[in-house]
């Protein structure tokens, strides 16, 4: 079934760039897009996208605690000095 306006609604109402875009639509069943609204369908999208990047900040965290990340640095801070 041609979804084209509720997902263009849900795609720009959800603000993502076009490949966080593409993954979270990827990950969406079919079957949940032909039966959710635009908006329903918008509100899963930032349930999955606050998912990830929940989980991702969870693992950039336990990575930091394990490799001794001083408390006034962040991961990236410490990795940055390996790529000069």
């Amino acid at each position: 079934m041609n979804h084209s306006i509720k997902l263009r609604r849900a795609t720009t109402k959800a603000g993502y760039l076009p490949m966080a875009t593409k993954h979270i639509m990827g990950n969406i069943p079919e079957s949940a897009i032909d039966t959710l609204t635009s908006k329903q369908l918008t509100e899963l999208m930032r349930a999955m996208h606050k998912h990830f990047m929940d989980g991702k900040a969870a693992a950039e965290k336990e990575i930091a605690e394990y490799i001794g990340v001083p408390s006034d640095k962040t991961l990236w801070d410490v990795l940055a000095k390996f790529e000069a």
